[in-house]
């Protein structure tokens, strides 16, 4: 089998599903990678394409868990941080004030 031309990646790639890119995703972006990878690799058929993209998707899914884990550490460190401060800033309703009942020694 001769070697794949752009045209023919192109082509083949057309087969393929629509790549699993959220709307808050760039789909130029995936199909980047999806590219660089199929370069790097020299791909010449379309089961090497298959093995591409059976390592570009899981890659791309890997990235977005990342950032989403990311975030979301993000925000629980913020919501908790926000609760602290507002705990600081809301008076005690307890006898004593902030600290509580003043300490009584016996004697």
């Amino acid at each position: 089998m001769t070697k794949a031309s752009k045209f023919d990646l192109t082509e083949m790639k057309a087969l393929f599903a629509a790549p699993p890119v959220l709307a808050t995703e760039s789909a130029d972006q995936f199909e980047k990678v999806f590219d660089q990878v199929a370069a790097s690799l020299n791909v010449q058929d379309m089961v090497e394409l298959i093995l591409v993209r059976d390592f570009a998707i899981p890659s791309w899914e890997l990235d977005r868990y990342t950032r989403h884990r990311t975030v979301a550490f993000d925000r629980k460190f913020k919501d908790t941080l926000e609760a602290q401060v507002q705990q600081l800033k809301t008076p005690k309703s307890t006898p004593g004030g902030l600290f509580g009942a003043p300490c009584r020694t016996s004697g």
